[in-house]
């Protein structure tokens, strides 16, 4: 129990880390945007965000509680981070601007992240099982 708590605590802490990065490069670029020739930072679309943050949730609801074997099975879990390595390219494909889209996915991701992870990690016990260990059958 203590390793995947350790392990909770840095996503926490790496996800504030980078909610803080993003954030603060998003202001930079926007206050200097006519000093870097750019036309400022993709707006942010809450469809995105929102979408993002939910499915943050889900898949690290589903990886803490080991549904289908998802983090102590190897096969499983590859499988499983590549699909949530593409959500959002699949969800980019219904947006308007996908570019926007993607940042507010993104962004939404991380958050969703900091917030479970706020409550399940560092103010509450993980959800699930420590780990799956299956007896040898005897047959």
């Amino acid at each position: 129990m203590v390793r995947r708590r350790v392990k909770a605590i840095f996503e926490l802490v790496l996800g504030v880390f980078v909610l803080r990065f993003v954030l603060r490069t998003r202001k930079f670029v926007a206050e200097h945007a006519d000093e870097i020739d750019e036309d400022g930072p993709a707006p942010l679309s809450p469809k995105g965000v929102a979408i993002g943050a939910a499915m943050s949730l889900v898949t690290t609801w589903l990886s803490d509680r080991d549904v289908l074997e998802v983090r102590t099975n190897r096969r499983r879990r590859i499988l499983f981070e590549l699909v949530r390595g593409g959500q959002s390219r699949v969800f980019s494909r219904f947006a308007s601007t996908s570019e926007s889209f993607e940042v507010s996915y993104g962004l939404g991701s991380v958050c969703g992240l900091v917030v479970y992870r706020l409550w399940y990690g560092l103010l509450n016990p993980l959800p699930g099982p420590e780990s799956r260990t299956r007896e040898p059958t005897t047959e």
